[in-house]
């Protein structure tokens, strides 16, 4: 009698790119969105050479650049949105963020801190796609995974940063208190050690 081996079939180049594409779309999903929000809030935000709004200048650049290059790939590979872009977005915000409520009242403390969020999560999805694409070998969309990584890595990073002033700013204000340049130099320099540990 002969014995009969099974084994699990490879993946057809066919399954692999259409998985990829589901990653393509997604993405371009997430982007678009988070894209429309950020632009929403430099036609809102007062137009003042602050770091914040500076900050939201840069990161606005960030997101039509990467979100004209995942296009890019989507073409490539046959794809189209097929999540909706803002419930992808506002659900994930509002899991992670809802806890907040007091922030409403602070609307550049908010956008910072979403911004943030939106940041870590798009880094996140970035490392996944890498990781696929290269067991897959899309050399092609891991080179720009990685591209997105370079530029999405320090944004988050320059956000930390930028958080302590904004909220002391801002809570200055509302609460009638005093700016105090020492409570965000400390907080500044703890998230920075934080980041290097």
């Amino acid at each position: 009698v002969t014995g009969v081996q099974t084994c699990a079939l490879p993946i057809s180049a066919i399954t692999k790119d259409t998985e990829l594409g589901t990653h393509l779309s997604d993405l371009k999903a997430f982007l678009t969105h988070f894209e429309s929000v950020v632009a929403e809030q430099l036609e809102k935000a007062e137009k003042k050479p602050t770091p914040a709004y500076a900050a939201t200048l840069r990161l606005h650049t960030l997101l039509t650049t990467q979100l004209s290059k995942v296009n890019a790939a989507c073409h490539l590979y046959a794809t189209d949105i097929q999540t909706t872009p803002k419930e992808l977005l506002t659900k994930f915000l509002g899991a992670a963020a809802g806890f907040y409520n007091k922030m409403r009242d602070y609307p550049l403390t908010r956008a910072v801190r979403d911004n943030y969020t939106a940041l870590t999560m798009l880094a996140a999805s970035y490392t996944a796609l890498k990781t696929y694409s290269l067991m897959i070998g899309r050399e092609d969309v891991s080179l720009m995974a990685y591209e997105g990584l370079e530029k999405i890595c320090p944004m988050v990073i320059e956000l930390s940063h930028l958080m302590p002033e904004v909220v002391a700013r801002e809570t200055a204000e509302r609460e009638g208190l005093v700016y105090d340049q020492a409570v965000v130099d400390r907080v500044t320099n703890a998230v920075k050690r934080c980041w290097a540990s």
